[in-house]
């Protein structure tokens, strides 16, 4: 995949994933600032821009959709705090907070998805 192709599907990705994220109240005022919600999507879809930081992204989705929203969630708030505080590596940090899930890919979804008893 071409890396224009790359930085297209991750913008659409982004894009699908805060229609569903920023619709919950507890979200309140956060992204209504035109400048922060465009610090995050540019954000995101740099850190997308590594091939394997975007498969296993991917992957999380296919595997559990509210593991990959949660992760989507995780990094938003997480990347928009390290700002207000003037975190000196605010993509690590970024990255790390969009795939702290990432383990899950191997674990069997029967496990992930298990009823509680």
């Amino acid at each position: 995949m071409r890396k224009d192709q790359l930085q297209k599907l991750s913008y659409e990705q982004f894009q699908n994933s805060l229609e569903t994220i920023t619709k919950e109240s507890r979200y309140g005022f956060t992204l209504h600032e035109a400048e922060d919600f465009l610090w995050v999507e540019n954000l995101f879809i740099k850190l997308m821009s590594n091939r394997k930081a975007f498969g296993a992204i991917l992957q999380l989705k296919v595997l559990d959709d509210y593991s990959y929203l949660h992760s989507i969630d995780t990094f938003i708030l997480g990347a928009l705090f390290a700002r207000k505080i003037n975190l000196k590596d605010i993509e690590t940090f970024a990255l790390g907070c969009l795939l702290h899930d990432i383990g899950k890919l191997e674990i069997p979804k029967s496990l992930l998805q298990k009823k509680e008893c």
